[in-house]
């Protein structure tokens, strides 16, 4: 419709919603044609690698916008540093397109409470998503248990982090390592209970998202973008030490005996996370569908600027 349709300068705003090593400094073209200059992103970690040009860059980069959002407190704080006296800066969380993941009837709550308990994460699982926090946790309980804990791990990743030998290893781990279409992957989160996200930090987390969609609960890292969007009565919240992996940069790691305990909590108390995810069910497309967060930031542009006459559609 963008494309189709002519768009005459002045402009309401101009907007770069895009990760911070690619946020450009604004034009003199951009600050003549357009009423609100915004830059919008998230970051997952406090602090800066200071040894990065992008980084060093910041200062000048950002001078000339208007208004700065950021995702979470995660991201507002390191950035504020580097914005300059004249921008305004607020958080405001990013959406996702929940009518995506909705399921049609009759699949909706067919997801089996009472049989064996699928835990799992999705996603590139990479060093920061931490998956071997799950990994491990989820094997504790299975030495401790045996066939008292009736449960998978299911590990859907495309980057070949992880060995598939580990099925042997930890029986009711699986590793998938395919490209599933959406309908796929909508199916499969409609068959889990728990997703999974001990990660060092996010900004948002679209899997888990995508997830209490469909019904499921959630085991999240307290960091971040799941403390904007995520709640004790949606979710369960495992937390540990900030630690540095470069100087400077700070990051949750999770303690592992936490994670193996919120597993079992959940595993024991099925109706309790039965009752969690079928609230998300209903409150998070209702909270982050895009439609209800390009409201907020419509809002946030006309408090910011009631002069310019802004509307935003």
């Amino acid at each position: 419709m963008i494309l189709t349709r002519p768009v005459q300068p002045p402009y309401d705003l101009t907007l770069t919603h895009i990760d911070p090593q690619n946020i450009p400094p604004v034009t003199q073209g951009e600050m003549r044609s357009s009423r609100v200059v915004a830059a919008w992103t998230m970051w997952e970690y406090l602090g800066f690698d200071q040894s990065e040009q992008w980084v060093q860059n910041f200062p000048e980069t950002l001078k000339n916008y208007d208004l700065f959002l950021g995702y979470d407190d995660v991201t507002m704080e390191t950035f504020k540093p580097n914005l300059s006296e004249q921008t305004r800066a607020v958080k405001l969380q990013g959406g996702y397109n929940s009518d995506e993941w909705m399921l049609p009837l009759p699949y909706e709550d067919q997801r089996d409470w009472h049989g064996t308990m699928k835990f799992a994460m999705v996603g590139l699982l990479s060093l920061r998503k931490n998956p071997f926090v799950a990994i491990n946790a989820f094997k504790a309980l299975k030495d401790e248990h045996g066939d008292d804990f009736d449960a998978q791990l299911h590990l859907k990743t495309m980057i070949q982090t992880l060995h598939p030998s580990m099925e042997q290893w930890c029986p009711g781990l699986k590793i998938h390592y395919e490209a599933w279409p959406q309908q796929k992957l909508m199916y499969f989160y409609n068959q889990i209970h728990v997703l999974v996200a001990p990660s060092w930090g996010e900004g948002k987390n679209l899997p888990a998202l995508e997830a209490l969609t469909t019904g499921a609960t959630a085991i999240l890292s307290e960091f971040g973008g799941h403390k904007e969007w995520a709640g004790p009565e949606i979710a369960y919240f495992v937390d540990g030490p900030l630690e540095e992996h470069i100087p400077g940069v700070k990051s949750m790691r999770v303690d592992i005996e936490q994670m193996k305990a919120t597993m079992w909590h959940i595993y024991t108390n099925r109706d309790e996370a039965r009752q969690k995810g079928n609230l998300a069910k209903r409150t998070i497309p209702a909270m982050l569908d895009w439609e209800k967060v390009v409201q907020r930031l419509g809002d946030i542009v006309k408090s910011t600027y009631p002069g310019r006459e802004i509307e935003l559609s």
